[in-house]
């Protein structure tokens, strides 16, 4: 018989997320991969919430940073439509959706900043899903002109080797480092 195990929301939020980042790098089903990132958006943003923290992008308090007013509960709606379709069948168990696994990038970057945000500690993993984002998508973030040059070149390492390559060494340079 195995024994129980004695879990906490961000114990729960982290594995979750750790796995939903390793298969995102493998490469591996998006819509497992949206269903774990889900899930550990949901338990963070409600540990947040409880804590008085600033709202995740995609919680309709967060959107109205960002989206047009009286817009925002249609956002949130679509931010939540395939998480919901993928774990409910109660109202269209003959549904179709068109799903674009693209989320899952924004999800996982997200949930990994605000775990770190909760806990102060991070895992490679999670160092590893915040600078793929940052590196493919340079156009959302601030950077001091001495970094520039350094952050595009490794821009170009990391599509030059893809995903999977991109995690392991990431992950390899983390255990150097002693990060989990």
């Amino acid at each position: 018989m195995n024994p129980k195990l004695k879990l906490s929301k961000l114990d729960c939020a982290r594995r979750q997320l750790e796995l939903a980042i390793e298969l995102f790098f493998m490469e591996r089903d998006p819509v497992s991969i949206h269903t774990l990132a889900g899930a550990t958006y949901q338990l963070l943003a409600d540990i947040n919430k409880h804590r008085g923290g600033k709202p995740l992008t995609t919680e309709l308090e967060g959107l109205k940073r960002f989206v047009i007013p009286g817009k925002e509960k249609e956002l949130a709606k679509l931010f939540k439509e395939a998480e919901n379709f993928f774990k409910h069948a109660d109202r269209d168990p003959e549904g179709v959706i068109d799903f674009s696994p693209e989320i899952n990038e924004l999800l996982l970057w997200e949930a990994s900043l605000k775990y770190s945000e909760l806990t102060s500690e991070e895992t490679s993993a999670m160092v590893a899903i915040q600078l793929w984002f940052q590196v493919k998508h340079p156009e959302y973030f601030k950077l001091e002109a001495s970094k520039q040059n350094k952050f595009k070149q490794s821009a170009l390492w990391a599509k030059s080797v893809g995903k999977k390559q991109f995690y392991r060494e990431i992950l390899a340079a983390s255990l150097l480092q002693g990060v989990k």
